[in-house]
């Protein structure tokens, strides 16, 4: 019976691929296999909404789900990770139509012109 072994160069291989992926390619896969997180911070945004705010920060309801649940979630590094947040709330705002404008972004554009 032969053991298959990975040589480094396999190894090296893998791990360079997975890091060469965009946070958008990673975000997505994370999506995917947690579309409870997305359920979830949609419902926190309208409980906000209703209970009067127009505005809130997407990184605070990550600190919700942190706090309330200690999310269980299916990836690889982190539970929640904080690069996601950006990604999540412009993505809710165009999936939920009542959210657009909730959650405050930057325009790329505009940070690229004044150096930021």
């Amino acid at each position: 019976m032969e053991t298959l072994q990975l040589d480094l160069f396999e190894i090296e291989a893998a791990e360079v691929t997975e890091t060469e992926k965009t946070i958008e390619e990673r975000f997505w896969e994370f999506h995917e296999d947690n579309l409870h997180v997305a359920r979830r911070l949609r419902a926190l945004a309208h409980q906000l909404k209703a209970s009067g705010h127009s505005q809130y920060g997407m990184r605070a309801l990550f600190e919700v789900l942190r706090f309330e649940t200690s999310l269980e979630t299916t990836g690889r590094r982190f539970k929640l990770n904080n690069n996601y947040t950006a990604l999540y709330a412009r993505w809710l705002m165009i999936w939920d139509p009542e959210l657009k404008g909730f959650f405050v972004t930057r325009d790329h554009d505009k940070e690229q012109d004044n150096g930021v």
